[in-house]
């Protein structure tokens, strides 16, 4: 009976760490097709940070004024 109920508690932790494999996959993909939108192009990239960052520059000036 213990022997079933190890057996079992294996499988369910491989089957969560298939889980987690393929999530990890799914992530790495994500990154490496940024990772290619930016060396194509990252002046896109340098811009939406400029503009994210000074936003928040703004908002923060406004907030000091009031």
């Amino acid at each position: 009976m213990a022997n079933q109920n190890i057996s079992k508690l294996l499988q369910n932790k491989i089957e969560l760490l298939k889980v987690e494999v393929e999530n990890a996959k799914v992530e790495l993909q994500k990154w490496q097709t940024i990772e290619e939108e930016y060396n194509q192009n990252p002046e896109k990239f340098e811009l939406m940070a400029t503009l994210l960052l000074g936003e928040n520059s703004d908002v923060k000036k406004a907030r000091k004024k009031s």
